[in-house]
């Protein structure tokens, strides 16, 4: 469909619209949990309206919701999707969605996993006792607030509307009153706030990248309970703050003990004497009473007020005054006031009556008239049910025409009955002459297949006839090329000769000999002493077949590539896609002439493999014989174990080896790779012959390198080297330095003409060993590289063959820098800021010891990491 299926997946939606009693109704998809994070839902996966269908049980959703006549946000609901069964890639429509989903499929989604933001002012730190705020959607839970200064302050609940009739009609921006949030919060939450009327105030530049997601207009906090160095705002009132710490002042037992106090600092000091206040924030606040007792006359009557409520603070402020003489005016002043007060008190006491008793005067007054009202109502009634009652003959009537009515009713539901079964009848008797239709077709069909089947049986038989005599007529030509490639060359001597041109290297160094079996051998000519013309015959040759193909290599790396490939059983290339793995090893085949000699197969890793028999087939107990494999590898196998195939290099190609375990359906053959290996590799045939690895045979295995495929094991890291490949590598610019493929001499090394070239020449130096030791075994690195002794003797047998060339071409340390490459840094994998300082000690260690192109190989491991999590695949 050129979309990603959200089929069987879980995903957090917001309540959209009801209808049908609210048991049906629409949700909004927003979000989905990938990769330990949420992220947004692409709309285009979701055509037509956008929405997912709540086919029943949208009732508990609608329970959820508070302010239903506005646009909301949440609750939020945690919804497992189906896709529709009337679903078609030609549905339309505003009511029809791709997804839907019923009751036993959705549950609220967990509290503060994700949290709706909406853009407002900054709250006051000392705020009035209400905060407002408008916004187009209303959250119905927790919310945080956006400010304009980039901050996050939450969490947040909204306390009432202040909505008007145009903005009810409307339908645009809604003013509420808001507070910090005062249900019970998650632990993370109470440990960073500690005390009520608080909530976070958050930096967003300081946020993880993926912790805000917005999608559709809205935008969410994911996750929040990262967030240890948020700082703690409080929003509460002077009003609340006041009762708050005058009902804790009441409850201290240590106001008892301040009988020695005068006046306002006797109030002081008993505020004082609050226990609890451990916390930095009670602390503030005790300091915002102290200013409020001192500098605001009002504000202290009212706290002097709240605290005298008690009696036990009211004993101890009266012993305070009386113990001072310097209050004695004041007491008379105070006597005075309370004279004056409980006289304007008698006052307001007596209007307060006279109004109750002009109220009661009025109600009775009402009172009775609605009671005469309501007499002359009944009187009515009662005139009514007389005059019904002389009519009894309309009592008949109306009686027989319910029962009419009754029985019309009963005979239209027999009727609606008898109508669904007739149709029932009609639909099975449709569906029974569908199905023998069908029978029909089938029969006829079955007999075109036996038709075709002969048919196709001829044409195999032909097409074997075909590709046998093809296979005798490419030996005669091969065998006629080579003798036209010797005689060619013969005469390009005389000519050079008669001219007096300087020998060819090719002719001078290789002597290229046809041997009576009839395939081309070619005499290398190998120094035992360095071997260097072998190898560079080797790589001229290959290096000219990839320049004709449009590829241009570096020399170095196609020297490690091949002798990689020919001492390891299994070689694996990684990258990104795109980055040119499959072509390389295909170009590589080709080079050796492996694919005109059905020496290569290319075997394309399948999702979902688990055992061997997906790549190499299974015996058929059923029919006794064996169902091979759909790429040819078990065909290879079979030809591999007859003895004059001991001399054949073959190759294999598992490409996108990783999009199933290896550990899986690769098992036997990690197995096998060992050369000390007491377990034989095994498989019945269909003679029951066993197929045994063969030692000419090597795998080429291909991986991406992002995280939609499997990860590697340290099983099969110890068994196989990695090249990794970057971007887009080893194209030619321009078409003009592309050769004619066909101008190329046939080239056609055996197994052991690559082996003696290229093979386990065993050999490490002192300081080679040196380095490897401090490497595995350090505690300054962490001990975060192992090296087995089945990785040792590969690097030692690397290093013997490559160092004389990394000696004369590239740079001393440039093969322990490959081996260290290609062989150790592959097993780097960890999390943490522990393991990227030790990866950091690692690079500079490199560094200075002039391995440049591994240090460069940990450098970029560190800049691709993400959330401190580090891998060099």
């Amino acid at each position: 469909m050129g979309m990603e299926s959200y089929d069987g997946k879980t995903i957090i939606c917001n309540p959209e619209r009801s209808f049908y009693n609210d048991d049906k109704g629409f949700v909004r998809p927003l979000l989905i949990w990938e990769n330990d994070q949420f992220r947004p839902i692409d709309r285009e996966d979701f055509p037509n309206n956008g929405l997912v269908h709540v086919i029943d049980g949208y009732k508990q959703i609608q329970r959820t919701v508070t302010f239903r006549e506005l646009p909301v946000i949440g609750p939020l609901w945690s919804v497992e999707l189906g896709e529709s069964y009337n679903w078609t890639d030609t549905s339309s429509g505003e009511d029809t969605s791709r997804y839907s989903s019923h009751k036993n499929q959705m549950k609220k989604a967990r509290a503060f996993d994700v949290i709706p933001i909406i853009s407002a002012s900054t709250p006051r730190v000392i705020p009035e006792p209400t905060l407002t705020c408008r916004s187009s959607r209303i959250p119905c839970e927790s919310f945080m607030i956006e400010d304009d200064g980039g901050y996050l302050y939450g969490p947040m609940e909204v306390e009432q509307l202040i909505a008007t009739e145009a903005d009810l009609s409307s339908l645009q921006e809604v003013e509420f009153s808001y507070r910090a949030y005062t249900r019970p919060l998650p632990i993370a939450f109470e440990k960073l706030l500690g005390l009520s009327h608080c909530v976070l105030k958050i930096r967003t530049d300081e946020l993880p990248r993926s912790s805000i997601v917005q999608v559709e207009g809205f935008k969410f906090l994911c996750s929040p309970f990262l967030f240890e160095s948020a700082e703690c705002l409080d929003l509460i009132s002077d009003q609340a703050l006041v009762k708050s710490y005058s009902q804790r002042l009441r409850k201290s037992p240590k106001v008892r003990d301040q009988s020695a106090l005068d006046g306002i600092k006797a109030l002081e000091q008993a505020v004082n004497s609050l226990e609890g206040l451990e916390d930095t924030l009670d602390e503030d606040r005790l300091g915002r009473i102290r200013n409020l007792v001192v500098g605001s006359r009002d504000t202290s009557i009212e706290l002097v007020q709240e605290i005298l409520s008690s009696d036990i603070a009211t004993e101890v402020l009266r012993e305070a005054l009386e113990g001072d003489s310097s209050w004695a005016g004041a007491r008379e002043d105070s006597e005075k006031i309370e004279l004056r007060l409980e006289k304007e008190k008698e006052k307001v006491r007596e209007e307060e009556q006279d109004d109750a008793a002009r109220k009661v005067a009025k109600i009775s007054q009402e009172r009775a008239s609605e009671k005469l009202k309501t007499d002359g109502e009944i009187a009515d009634l009662k005139r009514k049910i007389e005059g019904l009652e002389r009519t009894n003959e309309g009592k008949v009537k109306k009686r027989e025409l319910d029962s009419l009515r009754q029985d019309v009713q009963e005979t239209t539901e027999r009727l609606k009955s008898l109508k669904d079964q007739v149709d029932a009848l009609e639909i099975e008797a449709s569906n029974k002459a569908r199905i023998l239709g069908e029978y029909d077709s089938l029969e006829q069909l079955k007999g075109a297949v036996r038709a075709k089947s002969n048919e196709l049986l001829t044409l195999e038989q032909e097409e074997q006839e075909k590709l046998e005599l093809l296979q005798g007529m490419n030996i005669d030509i091969k065998n006629r090329k080579a003798e036209l490639t010797q005689e060619l060359i013969q005469f390009q001597l005389k000519i050079d000769a008669l001219t007096g041109a300087p020998p060819r290297r090719h002719v001078k160094d290789f002597n290229i000999q046809l041997p009576s079996s009839g395939n081309v051998r070619i005499d290398t000519g190998i120094d035992t002493a360095t071997k260097l013309p072998s190898q560079m015959f080797v790589l001229e040759k290959i290096n000219d077949f990839l320049i004709a193909s449009g590829r241009s290599v570096d020399e170095r790396d196609l020297f490690v590539l091949i002798t990689m490939l020919v001492q390891n059983k299994i070689l694996t290339l990684v990258g990104p896609p795109g980055s040119g793995k499959t072509s390389i090893a295909s170009l590589l085949s080709q080079a050796l002439d492996l694919q005109s000699l059905d020496r290569f197969v290319h075997l394309q890793v399948q999702r979902g493999w688990t055992q061997p028999d997906d790549i190499i087939g299974f015996y058929n107990s059923l029919h006794g014989n064996w169902e091979p494999d759909q790429f040819g590898f078990y065909r290879l196998m079979k030809g591999l174990q007859h003895p004059e195939s001991n001399n054949s290099l073959a190759l294999v190609l598992l490409d996108e080896v990783n999009l199933s375990p290896v550990e899986h359906y690769f098992s036997k053959f990690l197995g096998a790779i060992d050369e000390d290996s007491s377990k034989a590799f095994v498989i019945k045939g269909v003679s029951d012959a066993d197929l045994r690895l063969p030692e000419t045979l090597r795998f080429i295995a291909t991986a991406n390198s992002d995280f939609s495929v499997e990860p590697f094991t340290r099983r099969y890291l110890d068994r196989s080297p990695v090249f990794r490949l970057e971007g887009t590598p080893w194209v030619l610019e321009s078409d003009s330095d592309k050769a004619n493929l066909d101008m190329l001499e046939a080239f056609d090394l055996n197994y052991f003409d690559l082996t003696s070239a290229f093979g386990r020449g065993s050999d490490i130096l002192e300081n080679e060993r040196n380095t490897l030791v401090r490497l595995q075994e350090s505690d300054e690195f962490g001990k975060i590289i192992s090296i087995s002794s089945r990785k040792y003797a590969a690097i030692s047998s690397f290093l013997g063959t490559t160092r004389p060339y990394f000696d004369e071409y590239g740079s001393r340390a440039g093969a322990l820098d490959s081996a260290i490459t290609h062989f150790c840094l592959p097993m780097l994998s960890g999390y943490g800021r522990d393991y990227g300082e030790k990866l950091k000690k690692l690079e500079a260690f490199l560094r200075s010891s002039g391995h440049l192109k591994s240090a460069s190989e940990v450098v970029r491991i560190m800049e691709e990491s993400e959330l401190d999590n580090y891998s060099f695949i």
